[in-house]
């Protein structure tokens, strides 16, 4: 399997994850573009720098070789679908059964005090 197949099977995946499967709709909200921009923007530089001074090499016959700031859109698609399924598991995590069993109703721990007395 090329880098290319994996990288549009890992954003197909995260995003029928998002809305489908979990449905915790994550792909709809502002704050998740203007956040993903923001880890974009880092994503090159770093990945530009990796690449740029050819510290991290591809083989070009499992990319496209489309590039952006020297980094190959595979890696781009990659680091979406990273940042898409952590979001996904922190949303789910977050509101698990065990996470509102120990505190509020917005999935925060209760303070000690509040534990306490229903305890």
């Amino acid at each position: 399997m090329t880098y290319t197949v994996l990288a549009v099977a890992a954003v197909l995946i995260a995003v029928t994850l998002d809305l489908v499967v979990l449905g915790t709709r994550l792909l709809r909200t502002r704050a998740f573009w203007l956040s993903y921009a923001i880890i974009l923007a880092f994503q090159l530089l770093v990945n530009g720098i990796l690449t740029g001074y050819h510290i991290v090499t591809y083989n070009p016959t499992a990319i496209i070789g489309v590039r952006i700031a020297y980094a190959p859109i595979e890696d781009i698609a990659f680091g979406f679908a990273m940042t898409v399924n952590t979001l996904i598991a922190w949303i789910r995590l977050r509101s698990s059964p065990d996470t509102l069993e120990a505190g509020g109703a917005d999935g925060h721990p209760a303070p000690v005090e509040a534990r306490n007395e229903t305890a």
